[in-house]
């Protein structure tokens, strides 16, 4: 009955994550919210398709054969009940240069009967010129090392709501929920 509003809940915090992404704790704080209202919109799925014939059985189907709704729902459960989750943060930093080369080649030049007649050794120098007027690109990722797969929070936290709309869809379909 109110699986869509937590959707909707679950989509504001994603973006709030999004928007935050430099800054540990307010990524994490929204990261803690988005689990809490993605998970919210399951759990009303399951109390709502219990009261209907098959519709516990319909709910278990999804949740065995989706390991990222299991992985959600344990991570919501050890965020809630057991410890603040720890977020693992890489940054990285791109700086484009160029990287200019100057000198002469190595240049031999033989006679007919194989003398040298001219030969020029190398004389290289290397000048990095940094970039003009372009600021460093910055990159935030952060990681949860309860997921073995290279998935970040955020392409996690994608797939775990189109997983819990694709239920929702269905079960609205299926007549076990109303959305």
């Amino acid at each position: 009955m109110n699986e869509n509003r937590k959707i909707v809940e679950a989509e504001y915090f994603h973006r709030q994550m999004q928007n935050v992404i430099a800054e540990y704790d307010a990524f994490g704080f929204n990261f803690s919210a988005f689990l809490s209202a993605a998970r919210s919109a399951m759990q009303y799925a399951l109390e709502e398709a219990m009261k209907k014939a098959g519709g516990q059985k319909w709910y278990d189907a999804h949740m065995s054969s989706r390991p990222i709704l299991r992985f959600f729902k344990n991570l919501r459960d050890v965020n809630i009940h057991v410890q603040p989750l720890t977020l693992s943060k890489s940054v990285n930093v791109r700086v484009a240069a160029t990287l200019v080369m100057t000198g002469n080649l190595v240049i031999t030049k033989y006679d007919s009967q194989g003398n040298i007649i001219e030969h020029i050794e190398p004389a290289f120098q290397q000048q990095i010129i940094p970039p003009e007027r372009q600021p460093p690109e910055v990159e935030n990722r952060y990681m949860l090392k309860e997921w073995a797969g290279p998935e970040d929070v955020l392409t996690l936290t994608v797939s775990y709501l189109n997983e819990a709309k694709f239920v929702i869809t269905e079960g609205i379909t299926r007549g076990y929920i109303s959305g």
